[in-house]
């Protein structure tokens, strides 16, 4: 018994995982779940993740013996280089800047094949379209105002004011044609 525990890790200095090797003995080293996840520098449930993966196993006390579980995890981050425990953080940082630079140019060659467009020239057309509706639609009362004074029925001047507005829109259409005729006469030039 008294051996026992002095192969464990000692808990005196509980900042510190502090071992005591029997005549030298480190193979025979026990520890906790706790004690092993300060020594690896993992959490309690990551160890259990890997006890439960099969990566580690624990003795008939319970325990975990501390060379081989170190070994094991070691040989198990070796056999998984993608893994996030197994890059530092400059390798993820790396990647991170790697795959933002990847995105940049994905978008540029989508912008220049036209597939992408900035939000600011969406909102600037949009305005730009919706000020011209406005303004074609607030000009129908002045065009027509007198015709429909003389209209006989109220069915007739409802024909007027629809082929009013089926002219505003026939108008806006075609400015519109017109625009996409001469952005792609830009374009090719």
């Amino acid at each position: 018994m008294a051996t026992e525990k002095k192969t464990r890790i000692s808990r005196a200095n509980m900042g510190h995982v502090v071992t005591e090797p029997v005549d030298g003995d480190i193979q025979k080293q026990v520890v906790t779940t706790a004690e092993l996840a300060k020594v690896l520098g993992l959490s309690v449930p990551r160890i259990s993740q890997l006890l439960n993966a099969g990566v580690l196993r624990r003795n008939r006390e319970n325990y975990f013996p501390l060379c081989k579980s170190v070994y094991d995890v070691i040989g198990a981050l070796k056999k998984t280089p993608g893994s996030d425990e197994n890059k530092s953080s400059y390798d993820k940082a790396r990647t991170r800047k790697m795959e933002a630079e990847a995105d940049i140019k994905s978008m540029d060659v989508k912008k220049r094949k036209g597939e992408l467009v900035e939000i600011d020239d969406v909102i600037n057309i949009v305005k730009k379209e919706y000020t011209s509706i406005r303004q074609r639609l607030f000009a129908i009362p002045n065009k027509i105002a007198l015709e429909i004074l003389g209209c006989a029925s109220p069915k007739e001047s409802q024909a007027m004011l629809t082929e009013a507005i089926n002219q505003a829109l026939r108008e806006l259409q075609l400015d519109e044609t017109k625009e996409v005729k001469s952005s792609e006469t830009e374009t090719e030039d």
